[in-house]
C-alpha cells in the first residue's frame, strides 16, 4: 500500500501591489531559505512581464545561473506580474510541482480589478520537510514575510496555512482552480474563492489547520471569545497589531485533512463565523 504524500501549503492574501524593491527582497528571502537548507539541484524560475494584456510574456530562467542575471534585470526596471521559484524533478527532467521539495509563488500586480488581492504561497513537500515544519516554524515565517511587507504598505489581510494530500493539487486548491480528485464539497469551497476572493479581506473562506485573519474578520470581544473556546487561547497568537494566527488545537505531525476530527473543528468555527456574518 502507497503512503500518503502530503505538501503543506502557507498562501498569504495581500492588499496592493508588490513594488519593484519589495519583489526583489522576496526573492532574497526565498533564496536565503534555499543557501540554508542547502538545495542544490536544479531550479527554475518563471516568471511573466506585464504587458497591459491578460497573458503577458512568460519567462523561464535557471536558478543560480548567468541567466539570473535576466531576471534580476527585469525585475529592477520591469513591472513583473508574477513569479514562481520551483525545484525540478531531476529523474523525469521536468517540472513536477507537486512532488517537488518546495515551490514558491507570488502574484505580483492586480492591473485589472483594484478590488482583487495578490498572494504570496509556499508550498513544502510536508513529508521531506517534517523535521522543520512546526508551529514555530510557520508562525516565525508569516511574521518575517508580513514584517517585510508592511515597510512597503503592502498588507496581509487573510491566511491559510495547512497540511493536504498532494492528490488533491493544493496550490491549485487555494487558488481557486478544482482538480478531479476533489470531492463535490470541496469543489463547492473551490468555487467560492473563486468568485468571491475580494470578500477575504473581511470574511473567512473556509477554516484549515493554520488560519490568519485581522480586525474586519471578528465582530467583538464576544465574538472572538467563542473562538477562544473552541480552539483553546493556547492555540490563537497575535502576530503584529492588525493580525492574528488561530490554528485547530492538532498537532500537525497528527493532522489529517478530511478527517472526523478536522471535520468537526471545521464546522464549529464555521458556525461561529456564521453567527457574526463572517463568512463569505
Amino acid at each position: 500500500m502507497e503512503l500518503k504524500k502530503n505538501d503543506f501549503v502557507i498562501r498569504l492574501f495581500i492588499k496592493n501591489d508588490i513594488p519593484a524593491e519589495l519583489q526583489y527582497k522576496l526573492y532574497s528571502w526565498i533564496k536565503n531559505f534555499i543557501y540554508q537548507h542547502q538545495i542544490k539541484s536544479a531550479i527554475n524560475i518563471e516568471y511573466v512581464k506585464y504587458d497591459g494584456t491578460l497573458k503577458g510574456k512568460k519567462r523561464r530562467v535557471q536558478f543560480f545561473s548567468k541567466k539570473e542575471v535576466e531576471f534580476l534585470e527585469d525585475a529592477s526596471k520591469e513591472k513583473l506580474k508574477y513569479i514562481e521559484v520551483y525545484k525540478l524533478d531531476e529523474s523525469k527532467g521536468k517540472v513536477a510541482f507537486h512532488s517537488s521539495d518546495f515551490s514558491f509563488y507570488f502574484n505580483l500586480t492586480q492591473p485589472f480589478d483594484s478590488s482583487s488581492l495578490g498572494d504570496f504561497t509556499f508550498l513544502l513537500n510536508y513529508d521531506y520537510w517534517c523535521s522543520i515544519i512546526n508551529e514555530a516554524f510557520i508562525i516565525d515565517t508569516i511574521k518575517e514575510l508580513s514584517g517585510l511587507f508592511n515597510i512597503y504598505k503592502v498588507f496581509i489581510v487573510y491566511g491559510i496555512a495547512t497540511k493536504m494530500p498532494r492528490h488533491k493539487k493544493p496550490v491549485f486548491f487555494f487558488s481557486g482552480i478544482g482538480n478531479p480528485n476533489l470531492t463535490d464539497i470541496e469543489m463547492d469551497a473551490v468555487d467560492l474563492l473563486s468568485r468571491n476572493s475580494d470578500k477575504l479581506s473581511k470574511q473567512i473562506w473556509e477554516p484549515f489547520w493554520g488560519n490568519l485573519i485581522t480586525k474586519n474578520h471578528l465582530l467583538g470581544e464576544p465574538h472572538l471569545h467563542d473562538l477562544e473556546a473552541t480552539v483553546g487561547s493556547s492555540n490563537i497568537t497575535t502576530i503584529s497589531e492588525n493580525l492574528l494566527w488561530y490554528k485547530l488545537p492538532i498537532s500537525l505531525c497528527d493532522f489529517e485533512y478530511g478527517d472526523e476530527i478536522y471535520l468537526k473543528y471545521r464546522n464549529e468555527i464555521r458556525a461561529i463565523f456564521l453567527k457574526y456574518n463572517k463568512v463569505i
